[in-house]
């Protein structure tokens, strides 16, 4: 065989090599952008942070600054069967980190409270740049509609605690839902909401937690 045939096969068979690692090298990152896009963007946490049973899915989301504090909140979900939230977030508690001391808290014990809506309030009203003074917590305690679930159906509990989550107080019961909140110049929140169909304005003082009016609006006239 001449020498020129010899080169001739060689250079076949170089190229076919190159063509072979080109197409591995393609697969690979294929393979890697797939398992990339599979992943949760939200890490299982270690069980051993809220004590879980083995039977039950725990995530911990991911932790958000609060507006002009040095706190950092997470929120805790769940993943489970016969108490979940449909239609949103199943969130069940709040994990807060201040960064000024290193300290962390959990919002409140155990995971069975079901958090409908979290709300951070400002100083005063319309000023969205303030620092948080209040955080409004619109929770679930129990299934009230006898559906085994607890869900934004139920009736619902409105809370309070300051930016740090410390001082949860549970203000209002039976609250079927806010139609409206605001913080007043005076040191209040105004919460409006309905229960038993029945429009309702209630004001708790933003430094003791304490609710200081809770009265039915006038209804329209019949």
């Amino acid at each position: 065989m001449s020498t020129e045939k010899l080169y001739s096969i060689a250079r076949r068979v170089n190229t076919a090599f190159i063509f072979c690692v080109i197409i591995l090298v393609c697969l690979a990152v294929v393979i890697f952008i797939f398992q990339s896009f599979r992943s949760p963007h939200v890490k299982h946490q270690p069980t051993n942070i809220v004590n879980a049973s083995t039977d039950e899915k725990i995530e911990l989301g991911s932790f958000q600054t609060i507006p002009g504090t040095t706190v950092l909140r997470a929120s805790l979900m769940t993943g489970r069967d016969i108490i979940r939230y449909k239609g949103g977030s199943s969130i069940y508690n709040y994990l807060f980190y201040d960064t000024s001391d290193g300290s962390s808290r959990w919002l409140m014990p155990g995971n069975k409270t079901l958090f409908v809506s979290t709300i951070d309030l400002s100083e005063y009203s319309g000023n969205k740049g303030k620092s948080a003074a209040v955080v409004l917590y619109e929770i679930v305690d129990s299934d009230t509609n006898g559906d085994n679930e607890l869900t934004a159906a139920d009736r619902k509990t409105i809370a309070v605690s300051d930016p740090a989550g410390r001082r949860f107080t549970r203000i209002l019961t039976g609250v079927q839902d806010i139609n409206g909140h605001n913080v007043l110049e005076n040191g209040r929140v105004l919460v409006l909401y309905t229960s038993d169909s029945v429009l309702k304005a209630a004001e708790i003082d933003i430094e003791t937690h304490k609710l200081l009016r809770d009265a039915p609006l006038k209804p329209i006239n019949p």
